[in-house]
């Protein structure tokens, strides 16, 4: 590997959105947001559960277009 591909490679590091502050703040007041009645109308609810579901491999890895 020549000087200038080894300045640009990098190594490959996996996302986990889990870890974000945001996932994690959605996921820890999602269940309290809906419960409150603040969410009024059912595209907020599924924005909420799409964005918890946003890569789970165990969901799939399919783009999911709506």
């Amino acid at each position: 590997m020549d000087a200038l591909a080894r300045q640009y490679c990098q190594v490959y590091r996996p996302r986990n959105p889990r870890k974000s502050p945001l996932y994690q703040c959605v996921d820890r007041h999602s269940d309290e947001l809906l419960a409150s009645g603040k969410v009024l109308r059912p595209v907020e609810e599924q924005v909420l559960e799409r964005f918890q579901d946003c890569g789970d491999l165990h969901k799939g890895l399919t783009y999911r277009m709506y």
